[in-house]
């Protein structure tokens, strides 16, 4: 008897390791569900609505708000972490980002005061899209 309840503490202790490793190291995949949601942009000091992004049956879908209409849905791709220094520059650990992508297009969820230096962004909200011939764009969540 006393075997199993050292077995059993033992399985207990390894699935809290295994999960503080999971997180510690950034799992994407769960965390892009937070980014379900309306965004907007601010333009000549206006509130406009730009994208939206629904989750269905474990996949994403982004739209784009074209006057007062919604655009095709486009499916998005977890971001794998090996990309995000591609987005974000070098110290992209300390945005602890998630995010998805589509296109050259990405959303992402970031730690809010993130500075891109070569793009003179910063990301106040922990909100932001980067579009490969634009850059990144300030997003407001609703």
């Amino acid at each position: 008897m006393k075997i199993l309840i050292i077995n059993a503490r033992a399985v207990s202790l390894l699935v809290v390791s295994m999960t503080f490793l999971a997180v510690s190291l950034g799992c994407t995949h769960a965390s892009s569900g937070s980014l379900a949601g309306t965004y907007w942009i601010e333009e000549h000091g206006k509130r406009k609505e730009f994208l939206r992004v629904q989750e269905r049956a474990g996949q994403y879908f982004i739209s784009e708000k074209h006057g007062e209409e919604w655009g095709r849905e486009d499916k998005l791709q977890p971001i794998p972490p090996q990309d995000y220094e591609k987005l974000l520059g070098p110290d992209w650990k300390d945005a602890q980002p998630s995010g998805l992508q589509h296109d050259g297009f990405a959303i992402l969820k970031v730690n809010p005061g993130l500075k891109m230096k070569g793009f003179r962004f910063e990301c106040k909200t922990g909100y932001m899209a980067f579009v490969m011939i634009i850059g990144p764009i300030e997003l407001h969540k609703e």
